[in-house]
């Protein structure tokens, strides 16, 4: 059961800032955000599949029968993924508002500076991938006790950004609430090691 509440709280945790805006600000704004997310979800599409299907099974393995490769995997993997993160970051920053512009269209353009702010988030996001595997190994329930929260400070978060700044303040809300999630996984994952 971990795993399935698991996949509900991201699929919350990830859609909670455009429902929000749909239902509180309207639909221009919720149409806005949701080109940036799409946009990032491409981003996160190869990482998340190489980590929770190909890699997943090798991480259970490792912990229970080579601890030491484990932990070296474990941190090679948190560097890889800070400096593709950052990459990535990079071209966002630099190449979001041609992206939109091919993707979505002229309408869209107002959506740039939702991806810049949420581009902030994408080295922090995939590292979370990293250091979630090591948590998935040992205990899937404080995984999700810890999603369950960063889902709610978001939820939080939206409440208190979102009448001031709409789209904008959504975006703050989900860096703001990936950064919390990675301190929290992080301290899970020095306690493991």
């Amino acid at each position: 059961w971990p795993f399935g509440l698991l996949s509900f709280f991201f699929l919350i945790y990830f859609q909670s800032d455009i429902i929000m805006l749909m239902y509180l600000s309207g639909g221009d704004f919720a149409g806005i955000y949701s080109a940036a997310c799409l946009l990032l979800t491409v981003v996160y599409l190869l990482p998340g599949v190489v980590y929770q299907k190909y890699l997943l099974p090798k991480f259970h393995y490792w912990a229970n029968h080579d601890q030491k490769y484990f932990y070296t995997f474990y941190k090679t993997g948190n560097f890889v993924m800070l400096a593709l993160g950052m990459f990535v970051m990079v071209l966002l920053w630099q190449y979001s508002d041609r992206a939109i512009l091919i993707f979505f269209g002229e309408k869209y353009q107002d959506a740039v500076p939702i991806i810049k702010v949420l581009s902030i988030a994408v080295p922090i996001h995939l590292i979370i991938m990293s250091v979630g595997s090591v948590l998935i190994t040992h205990d899937a329930r404080l995984k999700l006790k810890y999603m369950g929260i960063a889902t709610i400070v978001n939820i939080v978060l939206n409440f208190i950004l979102r009448p001031f700044f709409e789209a904008f303040g959504a975006a703050v809300a989900t860096v703001a609430s990936d950064l919390i999630l990675l301190m929290l996984y992080f301290h899970a994952a020095n306690n493991i090691f």
